[in-house]
């Protein structure tokens, strides 16, 4: 077993950590009144450009933060801060897709892959609080997951790849059933994504392209349109994902506008957009953004923008009337900038 990270109480007390990290092991010790003895943080994963085997993601502020503490029994027993009432109880020989509560699929589905990887787990206790904004598109399930895999990984593995990791990580999404298609960009740039870079899922090892928006004077702005609708079936989409990238290594970030605005159109098409998407991104392109594409989220409908950050109030302000006049619900914007990997507090 790896050595211990600091007890709950002192995480809880530690000024350098952002509050919404103290609050989780508070609310561990609150919750089985002992503490954690480590804490793990997640980011959020935005999917900017896709094709059919691979996918350009960064990773996002906003994640889901995982306090834990180790076992010496196999089973694994895990809350949610979002919903405190429920609480789920597993062994882990008994833990297989379809045997928890949905809540708790993503991550118990990240403690299953490893174990049928081989790997040495053992039990856990842990408590998860998820601060990514539902209906943006950044990916809350695979935050999560991404979390406890990276927990136990450190608890139990500590010698498995980030690589091999986010590849397992994948796999049990898909096995639980929680995602409806490929997550693997999603998960590795939620564990090795990096400050100012794109990371692009184009083979075994994946590769990055620069995506340094704050020195561009650029930001990507996820609009939720507040439209929720049903899940969308995976989408298959046609971007020439190493010639974007070859374009954004030779041009700059501001050559991505141009990406997200041909994946708007191609997906218009074929009639995938709903009214709301096609509003935001007519807006938002006829007020001077660089370039606009619907996203998806479960049952949201966002749309992704990159604006010059001085145009920002003058899109939001073009964005609110256009709905406004619609009859539309005004959508809530939020600026994503590329994050750094899942790490350990």
């Amino acid at each position: 077993m790896a050595e211990a990270v600091p007890q709950g109480d002192e995480l809880t007390g530690r000024l350098d950590l952002a509050p919404e990290v103290r609050l989780v092991p508070a609310t561990f010790h609150e919750t089985y009144g002992y503490g954690a003895t480590g804490v793990w943080r997640a980011p959020g994963s935005l999917t900017l450009l896709s094709d059919v085997n691979a996918s350009m993601t960064v990773a996002a502020r906003w994640g889901t933060i995982v306090a834990t503490h180790p076992r010496e029994d196999d089973t694994v027993e895990l809350t949610l801060m979002n919903m405190p009432v429920e609480r789920e109880r597993v062994d882990l020989a008994d833990l297989r897709p379809g045997a928890t509560e949905p809540w708790a699929a993503p991550a118990l589905s990240a403690a299953w892959a490893l174990r049928a990887a081989g790997h040495p787990l053992r039990g856990a206790t842990m408590l998860a609080g998820v601060d990514l904004p539902e209906g943006t598109g950044l990916a809350a399930p695979t935050a999560t997951a991404c979390a406890v895999a990276l927990a136990l990984r450190d608890m139990y593995a500590p010698t498995l790849p980030l690589g091999t990791l986010s590849a397992l990580v994948d796999r049990g999404l898909r096995a639980f059933g929680v995602t409806g298609g490929r997550e693997a960009g999603r998960c590795r740039a939620t564990l090795l994504g990096r400050p100012g870079t794109a990371y692009l899922d184009d083979g075994p090892d994946g590769t990055r392209a620069p995506l340094d928006l704050e020195a561009a004077g650029l930001r990507l702005v996820v609009a939720d349109t507040q439209r929720r609708a049903e899940s969308l079936r995976p989408v298959v989409e046609r971007t020439r994902l190493r010639e974007a990238a070859t374009r954004l290594r030779t041009g700059g970030p501001a050559a991505l506008g141009v990406e997200l605005t041909a994946a708007h159109t191609r997906l218009v098409g074929a009639g995938v957009p709903v009214r709301e998407q096609n509003t935001v991104v007519t807006a938002a392109l006829d007020a001077g953004a660089l370039g606009g594409r619907m996203i998806w989220d479960g049952p949201g409908r966002p749309v992704l923008l990159l604006v010059r950050a001085e145009d920002l109030g003058p899109i939001r302000t073009a964005i609110t009337q256009a709905c406004t006049s619609s009859g539309l619900r005004s959508p809530r914007l939020l600026t994503v900038t590329p994050f750094g990997p899942a790490t350990r507090k």
